[in-house]
Order: C-alpha cells, then structure tokens, then sequence
C-alpha cells in the first residue's frame, strides 16, 4: 500500500486567496513527498496546475472536482488549515489500508467525542454518528465516490457539514477518526473571515504571508467565543442537536 491511490483536496475561494501561498509553502515544508495537490475555488490562476476552477455552490463545484480526480481517496481538508509539524506519511499509509480492508468511508484526522476505540495502540475510534459534527469538515481522508454520493445534493459548506454524520448513518458508511495527533497536526487560522489570534501568532512567528486587510479577531471576540464554545460541548446532546437545526451553527471560514 502507497500514497499512489490518494489526492490532497483544499477547498477555498478566490476572496481567500491569501491563504493560498501559505498552503503550498506548509506543504512543501512538512510533507516534501505529498500526492497530488489540488485547490478546488471558484476563480484562481489557470496557469497553475495546482487549481481546480468550478461553477456553482460550495458541494457542487467539490463534486465537479472529485470528478476528474482519478485516485480512490482523498484527503480534504480547507484553505485556513495550515500543516504546523511533519506529516506522518508512513500512518497515512496505514490508515488508508485500514480503510481498504475494513470498507470504512471516512477517517477524521481529529479527535472525536463519541465512539470507541478500535485500535489503542494506532488511537482509531469508531464513531457513533449520533451528533452533527462527528464528521466534519476537519481535515480527513474519505472514499472519493462516497463522499460524491453525499455531494449529490448541493449545499452550501455550512448546510453540508451540520449534514454529513447524519448523510454517512443514513447510507450505512462506517467512519472512523485517528486521535494521533502527530500524524496531521493543524493550525487553525481564520473564523468569520477574521485571523485567530493564535492563528495569527503563528503566521507571524515562522514568516508566512500576512494580509494586512484581513482584520485580527478582538480579545473579547476571542473570549467569548471560546465562552460559547465550552457551553455548547456541555449541553446535553439532544439540546445540541436542536441548536444547531435551528441556528445552522456554522464552522466554515469561506463566505
């Protein structure tokens, strides 16, 4: 088993574009033998092979993408996840083949609330698919023609992401997510098309390219949000459910 059968998908847009440079370099600096890299947006540069340029909505312009992949996996992941430390090629691997053998559709390179682990010694946990988010659009490997089959209908990324555990257990995908952190290990840069202050502290502290017109979220901003964040996770879960039907919670940076 190799990296041969896997593509890296970034999905972005064009008001984005800041991020883009950033990605390449993250990539070329902490997985020197990545697979083929592919930004998926709806405007970018033609001469660059790097950039697939679709029409339409956020799920339809993915699927126009995976169309004219030809690798049975992907790893997708979005324009404001930046690679921080060394990709654990050799795991990646690994996963990819227990996905192979054990028919699973997706694998979350994330930790996960619900499930059970599988495997201790690699920290594979099975998820449950009882609550929004447990599959997400984090970054995470998936079977390129399962996902196509959830992108059938198009929705926006918002729309998608509260959508997909309930897509995957309504047509029987098994899941799962690898709680290691060293093998894709993130740094999260931007929400509400704002930097992170950590985010921005770490484009800062290893010279990455800083737009100067994209503003930093306020401490306050900061506070609060991790305030409503730590409230959310200790809701119980059908009143979590209920919240994000009714307010369609969104986690996606591109709008």
């Amino acid at each position: 088993m190799s990296l041969n059968n896997l593509s890296i998908v970034c999905t972005t847009c064009y008001k984005f574009r800041d991020t883009w440079d950033n990605q390449i370099k993250a990539l070329e600096t902490f997985w020197q033998t990545h697979p083929n890299f592919y930004f998926v947006t709806d405007n970018g540069f033609l001469n660059d092979m790097n950039f697939i340029i679709c029409d339409g909505g956020y799920s339809e312009r993915l699927l126009k993408a995976l169309e004219t992949i030809d690798t049975e996996y992907i790893l997708l992941t979005l324009d404001d996840y930046l690679l921080n430390t060394q990709v654990n090629e050799e795991k990646i691997v690994h996963l990819i083949k227990i996905m192979d053998e054990k028919g699973y559709s997706y694998c979350k390179l994330h930790k996960a609330k619900y499930g059970r682990f599988i495997d201790k010694n690699n920290k594979i946990k099975t998820l449950y698919l009882i609550q929004p988010y447990e599959v997400s659009l984090l970054p995470g490997i998936w079977k390129k023609d399962d996902l196509k089959e959830i992108l059938q209908i198009n929705k926006s990324p918002w729309e998608l992401e509260v959508s997909l555990s309930s897509e995957c257990s309504k047509r029987g995908y098994k899941c799962i997510a690898c709680h290691d952190n060293s093998i894709y290990s993130f740094t999260d840069l931007i929400r509400k098309g704002k930097y992170l202050r950590k985010g921005y502290k770490y484009l800062k502290k290893n010279g990455y390219f800083i737009d100067n017109n994209r503003k930093i979220m306020p401490l306050y901003e900061s506070i609060f949000r991790g305030i409503k964040r730590a409230i959310f996770y200790i809701l119980p879960f059908k009143l979590r459910k209920i919240i994000v039907k009714i307010f369609h919670i969104k986690s996606f940076s591109c709008d």
